[in-house]
């Protein structure tokens, strides 16, 4: 292993260690919040609802997979695809 490799080992697992930390911060926060009923709690507990869910998608790649297949950002067919057997048309310019 060479000694960048090292460094972005060491800088990823950092960074990992940070965001868990912050996940950690920040259940701890909402579970304090929650019980609170002032409408800019509520907001902030929307925020922090939202933003936990965010960094726990980048610190676990499986929730990152089904965030994706919830929002259903890549379909199984393709709207935009060319229908078979017929050829794409080549727009000019001129």
């Amino acid at each position: 292993m060479k000694i960048d490799d090292w460094r972005g080992s060491a800088e990823s697992a950092r960074t990992n260690a940070t965001l868990r930390a912050k996940a950690r911060d920040l259940s701890g926060w909402i579970d304090w919040a929650a019980p609170i009923d002032a409408p800019e709690t509520k907001r902030m507990l929307e925020w922090a609802r939202k933003r936990l869910a965010s960094i726990e998608r980048a610190v676990n790649p499986n929730r990152f997979g089904a965030w994706l297949r919830a929002k259903k950002l890549f379909p199984e067919v393709d709207r935009f695809a060319p229908l078979p057997g017929l050829l794409p048309v080549l727009w000019t310019v001129g």
